[in-house]
């Protein structure tokens, strides 16, 4: 089994609940995941929680996200499963104190060492891909996002055309009316059926994404592959070996 010690970030940004947001953007430097520890590990925020909030509030008067965690014994296919089943892209590893964090860039990481390297892009994609149009607005794409239990959207024209992608993280603090055609991320990464699992996995390491939209020769989207795509094929990986 992989460990997960191997594969953690070490020695995570952590900040204490009573200190401001702008003191925990200061200290993330170019993290996007900072733990709150006061006595112990209290839960955890996303860049964007702190980038949408007053900066001079206490941290802790924010909504935490809640700390999954595993010892530095754990393995990875029991952090990835952990990953897969929640909606959480982080997990903390601690152990008497926190001592790392393991997150779905972490993930592609492995996928990217891991996937055998003849390993087909539609054994794991996401097809039928559900989509939004740019027009829809903020509010309709979080509930639609929270209905279908996704976290990663491609936008399209009314023909169907890609015209970015978006993520949950994207919509967060936003003007609910506000159309999501003018916060998805223009001309993102795309894949073929041809391009190589490990190579889409490569691409979301290098670039920092979380999902590679997948397109057929003509142009049309025919699908997705997200990191929790990836998480499914690095466990089966394992599952086999």
């Amino acid at each position: 089994a992989l460990m997960i010690s191997e594969w953690m970030t070490p020695n995570p940004v952590s900040v204490s609940s009573s200190e401001t947001v702008s003191a925990a953007l200061d200290r993330l430097g170019g993290f996007r995941h900072i733990a709150v520890v006061d006595d112990g590990l209290v839960g955890y925020l996303h860049v964007t929680d702190l980038q949408h909030a007053d900066p001079t509030v206490a941290v802790g008067s924010l909504a935490l996200q809640p700390a999954l965690t595993l010892p530095s014994t754990g393995s990875v296919e029991e952090a990835l499963q952990r990953l897969r089943a929640s909606r959480h892209d982080a997990l903390w590893i601690v152990d008497d104190v926190l001592v790392g964090v393991f997150t779905e860039h972490d993930a592609a990481r492995v996928a990217e060492r891991r996937i055998e390297a003849d390993a087909l892009l539609e054994s794991v994609a996401s097809v039928p891909v559900e989509t939004i149009t740019g027009n829809t607005t903020v509010s309709e794409a979080l509930d639609f996002l929270a209905r279908h239990w996704v976290r990663h959207l491609p936008v399209v024209s009314a023909d169907g055309a890609l015209i970015g992608m978006l993520s949950w993280r994207d919509l967060e603090g936003s003007d609910p009316a506000r159309p999501v055609g003018e916060l998805a991320t223009r001309a993102p990464w795309t894949a073929t059926w041809q391009t190589p699992l490990r190579e889409v996995a490569r691409m979301m390491v290098s670039q920092h994404v979380g999902a590679i939209p997948i397109l057929e020769s003509d142009g049309s989207l025919a699908g997705i592959a997200t990191r929790v795509d990836l998480m499914r094929a690095v466990v089966a990986t394992q599952e086999v070996s």
